[in-house]
C-alpha cells in the first residue's frame, strides 16, 4: 500500500499528493545512481545544474526588480503618484489596452467565475467601464481614488487569471506576473482591519487563483487558504446571514453566502491538491448554500437603487409592503428572487457542486489527516456513496443544458443572462470530481501488484480514471512543425473535423483546458502529470506480470497506455517551450519510455535478464537523460535571452526613459537606469552564485560591466565640463549684479528665476550649510569668497 505520507525536503505530503504516482518508478532512479553521482564531471549531473541554474534566473527575470518594486508601491498602494510619463492613462496604472483587457476579462469569467462565484458580475462590469472612462477622462496629475485603486488590484488579478487561457498566454505570462506582484503589494499593506471586508476578501480569493494560473508557489498555496479561511470566519461568514444580528440586504447576504460556499471549495480542493489535512468539519458552519438567484436577478430586484460603489451600500427594498411601512421595513428575501433548482442560472453549476462537498470534505479527510489508515472496505463504501453523488451531479448538469437549452428559445429571457451550459465549465466539473475518485484508490493501485484478486477493483478504477482524466486534458499529438503558441488551437480544431465522431475514445478537449493542463501552471497541471503517471505505472505493471507468467515481453500493452505515454512525452516538451522552467518531468517522461522499451525486450526480467543487460540498461537511460537535457538547453537560452529583453523594455517603460537611457527622478536630478534596477539584486545574486563554466547567465554580467563603464564614462565627461564652465567664469565678474541699495532679504523680492539660477552653483560647490542661501545672507558675508 502507499504510504500514509511521503517526505520531501522541508515539506510532508499525504497521499493524494501527486508524488505518490512516481513511487513505482524510484527503481529508474537506483539504477542510474551510481553512473551520474560517481563523479562530478557527469555531463546528466552537470547539464542538470546548469538547467536548475538556468530556471531560477528566468523566474528571476520574469518577477523583475526588488519586491515590491518602487513602481508597484507608488501606483498601487498610495495611489497619488505615477511611474510614468506616458500618454496613455491607463499604462500609469499597469493596465493593458482596453481591447487586451476586454479579452483577458472575458477568459476570466468564461473560465474561474463559471465555476467558483466570486463576483458580481454586473456590479464588476459597471465599476470597469467607470474605471476606463475615468482613465480617459483623466489627466496626468489627477490620479485614482482610494476607491478606485482597490478595484484596480482586483481588475489586475481578473486580468492575470484571464491570461492563463488566453490565446496569447505565452506572452501574457510576464505580465501576469508583474500584475499579481502588484496585487500581492496591495494586500500585505499593514491595513488589516481595512482589509477586512467583502471586497478584500474577494481579491484574498482571485490572489489564490492568480498564482495558481502563473505557477506561483505551487502547491504552497494551501497554506495561503488558511488565513482566507480565518479571515472569512472572523467577518462572520461561517454563520449565515439569518442568523446574524446585524440587518443586511438582500445582495449582501447572497454575496456572503457565495464567498463562504467558494472558500469551502478553495480549501477542499486546495487539501486535495498539496497532500494536507482539510482542517475544516460540516460542524464547522452553518451558512447554508447560495440560492439560485443569477446575477441579473439580484441586479434588477434589489440593485435598482444601487449606486454601483460597493456591495455594502445599503439598497431599499423594491416592493410596497416596505414603501408604506418604512421604519420597519423589511428587505426582499433571497427566496423571492430565487430561481427554481430546474432552471439554469450562474449559480447552478456552483449549487449542484454543493451537494457534493460533504462526501468530498470526507475524502479528504480518509486520505491526508492524522487519523487511522482507511480500511479498503471503507474505501469500497466511500466509492459506492461517491459514485451515487456523481451520477447525481451529472443529471443535474444533464437537466441544466437541457433547460438552458429550452431557455435559449425564450426571448422574454433577461439580456444577458446565461442560455447554455459551457463544454469548458461541464469538463472541470468532471476533472474536478474524478480527482477525488483517483485519489481514493490510489493507496491501494501499488498493493494490486502483489494481491491481484483483493485490490484489483482499486487497480481498475485508477486505470480506467486516468486514462479519462487524460483525454479529458489532451486532444492528441500536435505536428511537431506546429508552433506551441498554436498548439492548443491546433489540437482542438483538428478534434472538431468530421472524422472526430468516427473516432471512438476520442474527446472534445477545449483549447482553455490544454493551455491549463499542458501548457500552464496550477492545479490541472499537476492532475494531467498525475494521470499521466499512473497510466504509465499501469503499463510498467503489465510488463512485470508478463514477465512473472515468462512471456518476456510478447504480450503486447494495451495501446491506449501506450499513445498516452507518447503523448505525455509529447506535451511535456511543449509546456517547457510554452514557459515551464522545471524540466524534470520531461526528464522523467524519457526515462520512464526508455525503461518500458527495455523491459519490453527483456532487459530487466529475472529470467532472461543478466548483470550486463541491466548495465546496459542503465547506460541507455543515462544517455536518454543526457539527450532530454540538450533537448531542453536551447530552450531555456532562448527564453533567457526573451527574459533578459523584456526585463529591460518593462523597465525602461514604467520608468519612461528616453533611448538614451537618462530618468529624471522624483527629485528633479538626472539619475542613471543600472542593471540591478533592471533586473533587480536577486538576479545579481544568483549570477554572482554561478560557478558553471560558459553559463548564458555571464552575459548578464558582461552587460553590468559595460554599463557601468558607459556610466562612468558619461560620468567623467559630465565633471569635465563642469569644471571647464568654472575654470571660463571671469574671477573679476562678481557673482551677483551690484545693487545700490543695502542688501535686505525682508525688503528685496527675488524671482523665482533667479532662485533657479543660483541654486544650482550653490548646490554643485557645496558651499555653507543649514538653509538654501545661508551663506549669503548670513553675518559672515565672506563665507563664500573664503571657501
Amino acid at each position: 500500500m502507499t504510504s500514509r505520507s511521503v517526505m520531501h525536503k522541508t515539506r510532508l505530503f499525504g497521499q493524494s499528493h501527486w508524488v505518490n504516482s512516481i513511487v513505482g518508478f524510484r527503481d529508474i532512479f537506483e539504477m542510474i545512481d551510481q553512473q551520474v553521482t560517481d563523479t562530478a564531471a557527469s555531463k546528466v549531473y552537470v547539464d542538470m545544474q546548469r538547467l536548475k541554474h538556468l530556471g531560477r534566473i528566468i523566474k528571476a527575470l520574469r518577477v523583475g526588480s526588488s519586491w515590491p518594486s518602487p513602481s508597484m508601491s507608488m501606483s498601487v498602494t498610495q495611489g497619488t503618484l505615477t511611474t510614468s510619463s506616458s500618454s496613455d492613462p491607463h499604462k500609469r496604472y499597469g493596465l493593458p489596452s482596453r481591447q487586451l483587457a476586454d479579452e483577458l476579462v472575458a477568459c476570466y469569467l468564461r473560465s474561474t467565475e463559471s465555476l467558483y462565484r466570486i463576483l458580481h458580475v454586473p456590479l464588476f462590469q459597471r465599476e470597469y467601464d467607470a474605471l476606463w472612462t475615468s482613465l480617459n477622462e483623466a489627466t496626468t496629475n489627477s490620479p485614482l481614488t482610494k476607491a478606485d485603486m482597490a478595484f484596480v488590484v482586483q481588475l489586475k488579478l481578473v486580468l492575470a487569471i484571464g491570461a492563463a487561457t488566453h490565446p496569447s498566454h505565452i506572452d501574457l505570462r510576464t505580465r501576469a506576473i508583474h500584475w499579481f506582484h502588484a496585487a500581492q503589494a496591495w494586500i500585505a499593506e499593514p491595513e488589516y482591519k481595512s482589509h477586512l471586508t467583502i471586497q478584500a476578501l474577494q481579491i484574498q480569493i482571485l490572489l489564490l487563483f492568480a498564482r495558481e494560473a502563473t505557477g506561483i508557489g505551487g502547491a504552497l498555496i494551501w497554506i495561503s487558504v488558511g488565513d482566507l479561511l480565518r479571515s472569512a470566519v472572523y467577518m462572520g461568514l461561517h454563520r449565515d446571514p439569518d442568523h446574524l444580528p446585524k440587518r443586511m440586504t438582500v445582495l449582501a447576504a447572497e454575496m456572503r453566502r457565495r464567498i463562504w460556499n467558494t472558500i469551502l471549495e478553495v480549501v477542499v480542493s486546495t487539501s486535495l491538491d498539496a497532500g494536507g489535512p482539510v482542517m475544516l468539519s460540516d460542524s464547522d458552519f452553518d451558512t447554508r448554500p447560495p440560492s439560485n438567484c443569477g446575477d441579473e436577478q439580484l441586479d434588477e430586484s434589489v440593485l435598482a437603487q444601487s449606486t454601483g460603489s460597493t456591495i455594502q451600500a445599503d439598497i431599499q427594498a423594491n416592493n410596497k409592503a416596505s414603501a408604506e411601512t418604512p421604519t420597519t421595513a423589511a428587505l426582499t428575501p433571497a427566496s423571492q428572487t430565487a430561481r427554481p433548482l430546474s432552471e439554469f442560472t450562474s449559480m447552478s453549476v456552483a449549487i449542484a457542486l454543493r451537494e457534493t462537498l460533504s462526501l468530498r470534505l470526507t475524502v479528504c479527510k480518509v486520505l491526508n489527516d492524522m487519523g487511522p489508515p482507511c480500511t479498503y472496505a471503507d474505501a469500497l463504501r466511500l466509492d459506492r456513496r461517491f459514485r451515487a453523488a456523481y451520477r447525481n451531479l451529472t443529471r443535474t448538469l444533464q437537466q441544466y443544458t437541457a433547460a438552458a437549452t429550452a431557455a435559449a428559445a425564450d426571448t422574454s429571457e433577461q439580456a444577458g443572462a446565461p442560455k447554455t451550459i459551457d463544454h469548458y465549465t461541464v469538463a472541470l466539473v468532471h476533472l474536478a470530481m474524478r480527482r477525488y475518485l483517483l485519489c481514493l484508490h490510489i493507496p491501494f493501485f501499488g498493493a494490486s501488484l502483489h494481491e491481484k484478486t483483493t485490490y484489483a477493483y482499486s487497480r481498475s478504477v485508477v486505470c480506467d480514471t486516468a486514462v479519462r482524466l487524460w483525454q479529458a486534458c489532451c486532444p492528441g499529438i500536435v505536428d511537431a512543425s506546429v508552433p506551441t503558441a498554436d498548439a492548443a488551437e491546433f489540437a482542438a480544431n483538428e478534434a472538431k473535423q468530421t472524422s472526430f465522431e468516427q473516432k471512438p475514445g476520442r474527446t472534445l478537449v477545449d483549447p482553455e483546458i490544454v493551455r491549463q493542463a499542458l501548457l500552464g501552471a496550477g492545479a490541472l497541471r499537476r492532475l494531467s502529470m498525475q494521470a499521466s503517471l499512473l497510466v504509465a505505472a499501469e503499463a510498467k505493471f503489465q510488463l512485470i506480470e508478463d514477465d512473472d507468467l515468462g512471456q518476456n515481453g510478447r504480450t503486447p500493452i494495451r495501446q491506449d497506455l501506450m499513445a498516452i505515454i507518447q503523448t505525455a512525452l509529447h506535451w511535456s516538451l511543449r509546456g517547457i517551450e510554452a514557459g515551464e522552467t522545471n524540466f524534470k518531468g520531461y526528464l522523467l517522461w524519457n526515462l520512464i519510455d526508455k525503461q518500458l522499451d527495455g523491459m519490453r525486450r527483456g532487459m530487466m526480467a529475472a529470467p532472461t535478464a543478466s548483470a550486463e543487460s541491466r548495465m546496459t540498461l542503465a547506460r541507455e537511460l543515462v544517455a536518454a537523460a543526457e539527450q532530454a537535457e540538450a533537448e531542453c538547453t536551447p530552450i531555456f537560452e532562448a527564453m533567457l535571452a526573451r527574459g533578459q529583453q523584456q526585463a529591460h523594455d518593462s523597465a525602461l517603460q514604467a520608468l519612461a526613459l528616453p533611448s538614451g537611457g537618462h530618468v529624471v527622478g522624483y527629485g528633479g536630478a538626472a539619475s542613471e537606469i543600472t542593471p540591478v534596477e533592471t533586473f533587480g539584486p536577486e538576479l545579481y545574486n544568483l549570477v554572482r552564485m554561478c560557478r558553471i563554466k560558459d553559463c548564458p547567465c555571464q552575459a548578464i554580467i558582461h552587460t553590468q560591466q559595460q554599463d557601468q563603464q558607459q556610466q562612468q564614462a558619461l560620468a567623467a565627461a559630465q565633471l569635465a565640463e563642469h569644471h571647464h564652465n568654472l575654470q571660463s567664469l571671469s574671477m573679476q565678474q562678481p557673482l551677483m549684479p551690484d545693487i545700490q541699495q543695502p542688501l535686505d532679504p525682508m525688503a528685496v523680492e527675488f524671482a523665482a528665476d533667479s532662485w533657479d539660477l543660483i541654486m544650482p552653483e550653490a548646490q554643485s560647490l557645496n558651499i555653507g550649510s543649514g538653509e538654501p542661501l545661508s551663506w549669503l545672507f548670513g553675518g559672515e558675508t565672506a563665507q563664500g569668497i573664503l571657501w
